[in-house]
């Protein structure tokens, strides 16, 4: 194996590692903003609620 063999398989390990901890954020993200939606939501229904 080559150096330049060598350096391409970690740049591609390395392009992996970076999609992996994206999607890893992504789901972070998705999962806190479908919680605060949530949380949004029963806010405003106890406010509501409470109007009434």
């Amino acid at each position: 194996m080559t150096s330049s063999e060598a350096r391409s398989v970690l740049a591609i390990f390395v392009d992996l590692f970076q999609n992996v901890l994206f999607l890893e954020y992504a789901i972070c993200y998705t999962s806190y903003y479908i919680t605060m939606s949530q949380r949004d939501a029963e806010v405003g229904n106890t406010f509501k609620l409470a109007r009434k």
